[in-house]
């Protein structure tokens, strides 16, 4: 009885030795990043705008710059979205079809940064700053 266990365990150990291979192409061990802590850091940002090397985006304040200019054009406001329209809205992807896009006004236009090869846009309610192929780039959301 107890050869043939013996016999049983030495026949299933090669595929134990399988089970214990390296992993798929892609899976890894799940154990990336263990430093401790004692990397070397990430440094400075790229930062947004003119001053990094990434892809223009809205300075912090231009939100306070567009309602300033609202103040002084209170005749003007944009048409909103229908409803669920605005979530189709995303950084980094393209403008969906069928949202409506209304030019920004001249003088709005004007006190924002010139970014070569993009344009702005207003999308309901939101300022947005669109790249050559219609791709979202920055969203300035609910300013009106």
């Amino acid at each position: 009885m107890i050869d043939r266990r013996l016999l049983l365990a030495l026949s299933l150990l090669p595929l134990a030795g399988r089970a214990h291979a390296d992993p798929p192409p892609g899976r890894g061990q799940g154990r990336g990043n263990q430093g401790g802590g004692q990397g070397q850091g990430q440094g400075q940002g790229q930062g947004r705008g003119s001053q990094g090397g990434g892809p223009p985006g809205f300075a912090p304040d231009t939100s306070s710059l567009v309602r300033n200019w609202q103040v002084a054009n209170p005749g003007w406001s944009p048409r909103p979205l229908p409803p669920g329209q605005m979530r189709q809205l995303a950084r980094g992807r393209p403008l969906p079809p069928g949202i409506a896009r209304q030019q920004v006004p001249p003088g709005l236009v004007s006190q924002l940064p010139v970014y070569p090869g993009y344009s702005y846009a207003m999308i309901g309610t939101s300022l947005v700053l669109l790249g050559s192929n219609n791709l979202v780039v920055d969203i300035v959301a609910n300013l009106f």
